[in-house]
């Protein structure tokens, strides 16, 4: 398995996912087929799925293995392509952009045009949510008073009028910054636009995990500790679970119910051998 989690993360690695936005079919599709290999399982030769793509997903502090998923990972693409787009004004592609589709503002309220490229069409469809996302570090005049027409594009009136009431700051403190507001500073991190947008399906933090990815052993161990640390590993209980035995009790010491816990720790033939390694 361990191999199979490595080739199938380079493999979405190498999907173009900066360059249009894939369709939701098509991006659930990619992850039904990436599911079915790590597994190794078929249509001639289907295999159980010991864990949900929702628990593989997550992040590695959190008991997951890496991976992301494929739309929630082709998005923040484009939003970063949506944030160079407004940061970075005198960049020639972006000229050349707002030639084209005649983009006359810095922040337009809208981008989309009867006539587009895919590119443009994935920019206009996440447009709103790039701008919900950003903020103004600073939003001042020539003459250092607050700008009016770039405060209404971000607060509601009431949310203006109240800031109009505060002294602004300093105009020496630097020209209007546009920023992604979930990162300290200036620029824009795909991580935490990913993260942001599917943090509600995190799973608690746990230190166990970060012990588990810090060792430095061979990816097949880390993949079993893994296991170990979800409660899947294959064991007679599991197999019970999923109706492929009748009988859960451990095949060496016929004792108790061979769960994971028992097969790495508590039957009586591995409390020899940790005596052994552990004094």
């Amino acid at each position: 398995m361990a191999g199979r989690v490595t080739l199938a993360k380079a493999v979405l690695s190498a999907i173009p996912m900066q360059t249009m936005m894939l369709l939701k079919g098509l991006c659930r599709d990619i992850g039904s087929v990436i599911r079915r290999f790590i597994w190794g399982s078929s249509s001639d030769s289907p295999k159980i799925f010991h864990i949900n793509w929702e628990a593989i997903c997550q992040l590695t502090d959190r008991g997951g293995i890496g991976f992301q998923k494929v739309y929630g990972q082709n998005l923040p693409f484009i939003q970063k392509l949506g944030y160079l787009l407004i940061t970075r004004p005198q960049a020639l592609w972006v000229r050349l952009l707002h030639e084209k589709y005649r983009i006359n503002e810095m922040l337009p309220n809208s981008v989309v045009r009867t006539n587009y490229s895919p590119l443009w069409r994935a920019l206009s469809n996440t447009w709103k949510d790039i701008k919900a996302n950003l903020a103004w570090s600073l939003v001042l005049n020539n003459q250092g008073s607050w700008d009016i027409s770039k405060l209404s594009l971000v607060f509601m009136t009431d949310a203006t009028r109240h800031i109009l009431g505060i002294k602004p700051h300093d105009p020496q403190a630097g020209p209007d910054l546009c920023a992604w507001r979930w990162i300290t500073d200036q620029g824009f991190e795909l991580k935490s636009s990913y993260s942001t947008r599917i943090a509600t399906c995190w799973e608690d933090s746990s230190s166990l995990w970060n012990h588990i990815w810090k060792l430095q052993v061979p990816q097949q161990i880390w993949i079993f500790l893994w296991l170990a640390g979800r409660q899947k590993l294959m064991t007679n209980l599991e197999h019970c679970k999923h109706s492929l035995m009748d009988n859960s009790n451990c095949p060496i010491c016929h004792r108790a119910d061979e769960t994971t816990l028992h097969t790495i720790r508590d039957c009586d033939s591995l409390q020899q051998i940790w005596h052994r390694i552990v004094p």
